[in-house]
C-alpha cells in the first residue's frame, strides 16, 4: 500500500471512533515505515487525537507524549501548531505544565504561529492550579506580545479561573468589558 492510500485509511479508523489502543500503536509504527513520500503530520494529529478521545480512564496522555517524541522529524515529519496544541493538552491534564510551556518554546522556536487553542489549555491549567495573576499576565500581556489575540475561549477560562479564586471583581470586570467590546473579541 502506498503512503497516501495508508494514511486515508488511518484517517478513516480515526474518524470510526472504533480504533483500539493497540490498533493505534500499530497503525503508528506502520506510518513510521514510510519514507517516498513521508506520510502528512495531519495524519499523526488524527492519531494523536484518536488516543486522547478514548474511553478508557487513562486517555493515554503520557502514550501521546510519548509517540510526539518519536515523531522523526529529520524525514520531514515536523510538528505543527496542532500537534503542539494536542500535546500541550496533554501535558496540562497530566498536571505538567512545565512540560506545556517547555512544548510551547519549542512551538516558538520552530517558528510556528501560536493560535489561541495552544494556549487555552494553559490558561486552564494555571487557573487550575490558583495561578490566576500569570494566567491575566499570559492573556493580556504575552499572547498579544505573540501575535496571538486572545478569544473568547482564553477569556472565558480567565473569567472561570477568577471566580474558582473568588476574585468576583476581577471576573465581573472582564466579563462586563467582554460585553461592552464585544465586536473585538
Amino acid at each position: 500500500m502506498r503512503t497516501r492510500q495508508f494514511e486515508s485509511f488511518v484517517r478513516e479508523r480515526c474518524r470510526s471512533g472504533s480504533l483500539t489502543f493497540p490498533e493505534a500503536l500499530g497503525l503508528f509504527d506502520h506510518l513510521l515505515h514510510f519514507r517516498d513520500p513521508a506520510p502528512s503530520i495531519i495524519t499523526f494529529n488524527f492519531l494523536f487525537t484518536s488516543l486522547v478521545r478514548m474511553k478508557d480512564v487513562s486517555r493515554h496522555y503520557a502514550t501521546v507524549l510519548s509517540l510526539f517524541n518519536q515523531l522523526p522529524r529529520p524525514r520531514g515529519i515536523s510538528p505543527d501548531v496542532c500537534t503542539y496544541s494536542i500535546c500541550i493538552d496533554c501535558c496540562a491534564r497530566v498536571n505538567r505544565l512545565g512540560l506545556a510551556f517547555a512544548l510551547l518554546g519549542r512551538l516558538l522556536k520552530d517558528r510556528l504561529r501560536a493560535k489561541p487553542i495552544v494556549f487555552t489549555p494553559l490558561l486552564k491549567g494555571l487557573c487550575r492550579d490558583n495561578r490566576i495573576t500569570e494566567a491575566a499576565d499570559m492573556v493580556f500581556d504575552k499572547m498579544p506580545k505573540l501575535g496571538c489575540a486572545p478569544n473568547l475561549i482564553s477569556y472565558a477560562a480567565l473569567i472561570k479561573g477568577y471566580f474558582s479564586a473568588e476574585k468576583t471583581i476581577f471576573a465581573t470586570e472582564l466579563l462586563h468589558k467582554m460585553i461592552t467590546q464585544r465586536g473585538e473579541f
